[in-house]
């Protein structure tokens, strides 16, 4: 059978439920619920060629939504007006979940980010950065001798203030990074050995990298529905949670004539997470770069250009982006009234709140990458440099 796309659907039917309203006896209005208690939604590719394809499925649950029940009746200038409400979701579920936006990498930048993250020629260490933390050392140690003086530490100026967080941001922090990597060398050599173990052998490597998590939240008070004669007040909280990943299969272009004991795999292994490579020369010259972390935040230029590495001859193919988000929306019950008349609460009815879910899985394969533009996440880390660049070149 030619490939071809499908979808299908599942669907609970909701518990029985009512809400009526009557007027001296005659009936005004009579609703039931219609939610589903859970509904399951898949859209996939089926038969030849078999290859991956995408995979959109969704759950919807509110099975854990607190029906309403109870009777209202109020009397009224002479007449009576009365609400019965047995087992009654339907007002959470007029209000299906939608995911809140999630600040995540585009489906390009994820593939572009993930096969720099695990091209087998990309370096461990970067030589060229240790060559700048060596530069950088004679003055790390006279800023701290000056810090170390509290009298001058309480005096220091915003100016100066800034220039100490841009120092420990881009000098200290990084040099105690590099030191530990450097110190871990034996490890990193020892796991690129086996990524080539992998990479030769007949299935070849398979790698799989996060690239994102986020997460939203929302909260909306005073959300107020209709019973009847009765109306509900509720607070609704709703939190989107996400996270982005991406499996990359590798294949060599050319087959060494090495075994997994062979001084020359061993010797290749310890080359490459060296970095003492042109991957590992251009990496440094980038980051040696005035402003290249500003890059950095907003495109994928720097992972752009480790992409195509090739001291270990091998191409990258089969991507697959997953992204999972759940979605809860929690509704909690703040107070109920009648419509009758101002005055008054409808404590007769009970029940009502609880939990609605979405939860999405979604399987992307895109066939190419490119370079992205995107908005960053500006958390305390990059707000603190941005604010000290600012003191620094305008105060």
């Amino acid at each position: 059978m030619a490939r071809s796309g499908r979808s299908r659907t599942r669907t609970l039917a909701p518990p029985v439920g009512y809400a009526e309203s009557k007027f001296d006896g005659a009936l005004q209005a009579h609703n039931t619920n219609t939610g589903y208690l859970s509904e399951d939604f898949c859209a996939d590719f089926h038969g030849r060629p078999l290859t991956d394809g995408s995979v959109t499925i969704e759950h919807t649950r509110r099975d854990s939504i607190i029906p309403f029940d109870g009777d209202l009746s109020v009397p009224f200038n002479g007449h009576t007006y009365v609400s019965t409400i047995r087992n009654y979701s339907r007002p959470m579920e007029d209000n299906p979940p939608s995911h809140l936006a999630l600040v995540l990498p585009t489906d390009d930048a994820a593939v572009t980010d993930a096969i720099a993250r695990t091209n087998p020629s990309r370096p461990s260490l970067i030589p060229l950065e240790y060559l700048q933390d060596l530069k950088d050392i004679p003055k790390l140690l006279r800023d701290v001798e000056r810090i170390r003086n509290r009298k001058l530490a309480l005096n220091l100026t915003p100016k100066e203030l800034a220039n100490q967080n841009l120092l420990f941001q881009f000098g200290l922090l990084p040099l105690i990074d590099d030191v530990q990597r450097l110190l871990h060398f034996q490890h990193y050599a020892n796991k690129r050995l086996e990524e080539l173990n992998k990479l030769y052998s007949p299935l070849g490597l398979r790698r799989s990298i996060r690239v994102g998590k986020a997460s939203n939240h929302m909260t909306r008070s005073n959300v107020t529905t209709g019973l009847g004669y009765a109306t509900v007040s509720c607070k609704r909280e709703t939190i989107t949670r996400g996270e982005k990943w991406v499996t990359v299969r590798w294949k060599p272009t050319v087959i060494p004539a090495w075994s997994k004991s062979d001084e020359g795999r061993i010797r290749k292994a310890r080359e490459v997470a060296s970095g003492l490579t042109p991957e590992g020369i251009s990496q440094g010259l980038w980051e040696l770069l005035p402003w290249s972390f500003i890059v950095d935040w907003f495109t994928n230029l720097g992972d752009f250009a480790i992409l195509h590495s090739n001291t270990v001859p091998a191409q990258s193919g089969s991507y697959n982006v997953m992204q999972h988000t759940l979605t809860t929306d929690t509704y909690r019950v703040d107070s109920f009234a009648n419509t009758v008349f101002s005055a008054g609460a409808a404590a007769a009815i009970r029940g009502g709140g609880g939990t609605v879910t979405l939860e999405t899985k979604r399987r992307a394969c895109p066939t190419h990458v490119s370079l992205s533009a995107f908005l960053p996440f500006l958390g305390d880390n990059r707000l603190s440099i941005l604010g000290s660049l600012f003191v620094q070149r305008f105060k």
